[in-house]
C-alpha cells in the first residue's frame, strides 16, 4: 500500500501487476524502476522481463560511440593530476586509473 502511494498508482493496479492479471506498459515499468531507484542495468532487466526492448545501452568505453565519453573522462583525469584517480563502471569494476607520476 505504501509503495502504491509513493508511486501514485492505485494499490489495486500494483496488485494486478504483481499477480500477472495486468501487463504493465513500458512507461509503467520505467516509472516503477525509477521509484525503486534501480540502476540502468536493472531497469533494462525489468523491461526485458515485461517483454519490452531495453532502453539503456551497455557499451564498452572502447566502442566507437563512446569516444566522446572516453575523451571527457581522460580530460577529467588529466586535470586531476598530480593526484591519483580511478573510474568505475556501474558494477564497480575499475575501468580507467591514473596514478601520480613518480618523482625522484
Amino acid at each position: 500500500m505504501d509503495f502504491a502511494l509513493e508511486c501514485e498508482v492505485s494499490a489495486k493496479h500494483i496488485s494486478f501487476l504483481e499477480t500477472g492479471r495486468s501487463k504493465p506498459s513500458k512507461g509503467m515499468v520505467l516509472h516503477l524502476a525509477q521509484m525503486l531507484q534501480t540502476d540502468l542495468a536493472a531497469t533494462n532487466r525489468l523491461l526485458s522481463a515485461a517483454g519490452y526492448s531495453q532502453v539503456y545501452s551497455d557499451q564498452d568505453l572502447s566502442a566507437p560511440g563512446m569516444a566522446m565519453i572516453k575523451e571527457a573522462l581522460d580530460h577529467l583525469l588529466q586535470a586531476h593530476l598530480p593526484y591519483p584517480a580511478v573510474v568505475f563502471d556501474h558494477e564497480y569494476y575499475c575501468r580507467i586509473w591514473l596514478t601520480r607520476p613518480c618523482r625522484r
